[in-house]
């Protein structure tokens, strides 16, 4: 639906999670922080049909971390299984998350600022360089990435390490810009 129902200016700006109200027959009501998980696969050669419609240009694409791999060789079939410890302890990482009720105040430590600081100028300096319009757009979501990431990282911590720091670490924001500079 999203090319054809009039919520593409929705669906950009709940990237940064802006405030949006929802209008339907039977009620309207607002939510003050939206969050939309996406996640799926698809055909290397359909990724031009999501650039129609000008959302190559409009930063739709940009706020999407596209993952290909390096090896893209079809398998042979595995009987290889995931443990029974490690599906626990993804649920148990997810009931955690899910438990908590309260927004948390996480900052960076100052030497995992240093490293945001240094690749966010980087970041800036290729973003200059380039005179793709696209790829404008791409480098300039990557310093959200970069600082989801380390959230992301710092709530696993957090879970499997019983981490109840309130600061993203050097070695946690270190991480998160690799795993940035990936996509």
């Amino acid at each position: 639906r999203y090319n054809k129902s009039g919520e593409q200016s929705t669906m950009l700006s709940l990237f940064y999670r802006s405030p949006m109200v929802v209008n339907r027959v039977s009620k309207m009501f607002r939510i003050d922080n939206p969050a939309i998980y996406v996640a799926g696969g698809l055909q290397v050669d359909l990724l031009t049909e999501l650039a129609k419609d000008n959302r190559a240009e409009n930063g739709f694409l940009a706020r999407m971390a596209h993952v290909f791999p390096d090896d893209n060789k079809k398998r042979y079939h595995s009987k290889a299984k995931l443990s029974k410890n490690v599906i626990n302890g993804y649920h148990k990482y997810l009931k955690i998350l899910a438990s908590i009720t309260e927004p948390l105040d996480l900052t960076l430590s100052i030497k995992a600022e240093a490293i945001y600081e240094g690749w966010f100028n980087k970041n800036v300096d290729i973003s200059n360089e380039t005179d793709s319009g696209y790829l404008k757009g791409v480098y300039g979501k990557l310093d959200v990435y970069a600082l989801r990431f380390a959230i992301t990282l710092h709530g696993m911590k957090a879970v499997c390490y019983k981490d109840e720091s309130k600061q993203i670490s050097e070695e946690t924001m270190q991480y998160a810009v690799e795993i940035t500079e990936y996509f």
